[in-house]
């Protein structure tokens, strides 16, 4: 029974728990974030790829498996929604990997973005129930923030307008104290 840490992740701005923090990929050309338990047994990854016209992102998927060597895939697929404005792709169900000579489960979240795919793949043990919750509770927890709304622990923020001859106004709740504070930009460097 640990903490987790909830962190918000990517130029799409998904916020997500997991048991620690995800951790930049060590090869400097992706930007891959990646958990993995002390033992091995849970991989977390995150990561964005292109979109490309006429995409099968199914059959991608089980290519980059095959060439990680994980044999006999078991595949399923479902629609899932976070709210009424973010829907995913669920591609679930297990394979052999080959690599360890043991059989795992998987989830891969897929978030479609235009031109971007955004990618949660999470790894575990078979018929291991506490892993199971801990991949539960990291689904549960996925969330986009909003652009226009923040919320810190005591604070909430809004961008309330824009206007090119009077500038920017935010607007800033300090939830405490129950008072709003007001920001004008109209000079811009």
């Amino acid at each position: 029974n640990q903490d987790w840490v909830e962190s918000v992740y990517t130029k799409f701005n998904l916020r997500l728990q997991t048991p620690d923090a995800l951790v930049r990929s060590s090869d400097s050309l992706s930007n891959d974030l990646n958990y993995v338990s002390k033992d091995g047994s849970i991989s977390i990854n995150l990561y964005v790829k292109n979109k490309t016209e006429d995409q099968d992102v199914l059959n991608d998927l089980l290519d980059d498996f095959k060439k990680r060597n994980f044999k006999n895939i078991i595949t399923k697929e479902e629609q899932i929604e976070l709210d009424d404005r973010n829907k995913a792709n669920k591609i679930f169900g297990s394979f052999d990997d080959n690599n360890i000579n043991a059989k795992k489960n998987y989830n891969v979240i897929i978030f479609d973005f235009n031109n971007n795919l955004l990618f949660l793949e999470m790894i575990f043990e078979i018929e291991n129930n506490i892993q199971s919750q801990i991949i539960d509770k990291v689904l549960n927890s996925l969330k986009f923030e909003n652009d226009w709304f923040k919320i810190s622990k005591s604070w909430i923020f809004m961008v309330a307008g824009f206007n090119p001859g009077n500038g920017l106004r935010l607007l800033f709740y300090k939830q405490q104290k129950k008072e709003f504070y007001e920001v004008f930009i109209n000079h811009w460097f």
